[in-house]
């Protein structure tokens, strides 16, 4: 299998080198470049076209969100993730906003980075923990307005979905372990046990429990063994609408970028 290509802007040497020590035993890893500040992070990362960089936010010359935008609009297949002191949740929403598909905070990344790498490197969007909890808390009090959301080119729910919380793109991104979805009255047997085989069948989720019924809702939990961006997968089914999403406290350890949630949802 083909290693991950990863280079590591930071300015302060012993960190650098305490995650290039962290990642250098990792055989599906592979450190091709570190870099000093953000234009050679720029630089290196246009030249060597790496999987993902792993970037600190405060840098000389360019700051980690300008790094983030150049590479945006010249290399868009460079996954970056946004390593930092901050816990600002300004600095996590505009790193998202832009592009970045990682926000880690430092404390944390020496033990993380390596399943950091990992997730983003996959597709997934991942936040540190410790932020997410903030974001998640704030989240499931109220929709965000349009303003504090990261931006979306295609609005995928659109005017006509305006009284339905919107998913963020990191929402839709997240990957989850497992689910609870809640499909809402009126639904049909047939739509019911459509939806269950495009589970099992399409993305592989192995069906935990079901709680059928005509008049109330349905609940279907599921687990996954490889983690999947399942609201995205849910938002983008053609028998899906009005999908809310709703976060589940974790009770178990799971990686880094792995969160629980329920879906509720209506079949059509």
């Amino acid at each position: 299998m083909d290693r991950i290509r990863v280079i590591i802007a930071d300015d302060y040497i012993p960190y650098r080198w305490a995650l290039l020590a962290a990642l250098a035993d990792v055989p599906s890893i592979e450190v091709v470049e570190e870099a000093s500040d953000g234009e050679e992070a720029v630089r290196k990362a246009l030249a060597l076209l790496p999987d993902v960089l792993v970037s600190d936010l405060h840098m000389p010359l360019l700051d980690g969100h300008e790094v983030t935008r150049h590479l945006r609009e010249q290399s868009p297949g460079i996954k970056v993730i946004i390593n930092t002191l901050s816990e600002h949740e300004s600095d996590l929403e505009m790193a998202l906003k832009i592009g970045a598909r990682g926000y880690l905070l430092k404390e944390e990344a020496q033990e993380l980075v390596v399943d950091a790498i990992r997730y983003v490197h996959r597709g997934g969007i991942l936040v540190s923990p410790a932020m997410a909890d903030k974001l998640y808390a704030e989240r499931s009090k109220l929709a965000l307005p349009d303003s504090a959301m990261p931006e979306l080119e295609d609005d995928p729910l659109g005017d006509e979905n305006a009284d339905t919380m919107r998913l963020s793109e990191l929402e839709l991104d997240m990957l989850v372990a497992e689910a609870e979805l809640v499909i809402t009255p009126p639904v049909g047997t047939s739509a019911v046990l459509n939806f269950h085989e495009w589970l099992t069948q399409d993305i592989g989720a192995e069906i935990q429990k079901v709680v059928p019924s005509l008049v109330g809702d349905t609940l279907l939990t599921v687990s996954f063994e490889d983690p999947v961006p399942l609201a995205r997968m849910v938002f983008n089914h053609p028998m899906a609408r009005n999908v809310e999403k709703e976060y589940v406290p974790v009770t178990r350890d799971y990686p880094p970028g792995v969160s629980l949630f329920r879906l509720r949802l209506e079949l059509t």
